[in-house]
């Protein structure tokens, strides 16, 4: 899927206003908001946009996680932080 049809069929504002109507966990929503941002990131910083896959990518590790250990409740201070995103790119 290209960075392009990502944004216009998952990452827009109609499904992230949906998302926080719904009261989801902070990782999703930064996920989506990671997502609603490729975009904006492939057009002005494209040497970056890896730095964004991986830092979606960890979330979305995390959001498994927690789905199978049965908590769906995560912290609120759950973001990512900048040492996260830089040791998963290493292994990216």
């Amino acid at each position: 899927m290209s960075v392009e049809q990502a944004w216009d069929e998952l990452f827009n504002m109609d499904a992230y206003q949906e998302l926080r109507r719904r009261a989801v966990s902070a990782p999703l929503r930064e996920l989506f908001e990671w997502g609603m941002e490729l975009e904006s990131v492939a057009e002005v910083s494209p040497e970056t946009i890896e730095m964004s896959l991986v830092a979606m990518e960890k979330l979305a590790q995390r959001l498994i996680r927690n789905s199978y250990s049965g908590s769906r409740k995560v912290a609120a201070g759950s973001r990512l932080n900048p040492s996260e995103i830089s040791r998963a790119k290493m292994d990216f």
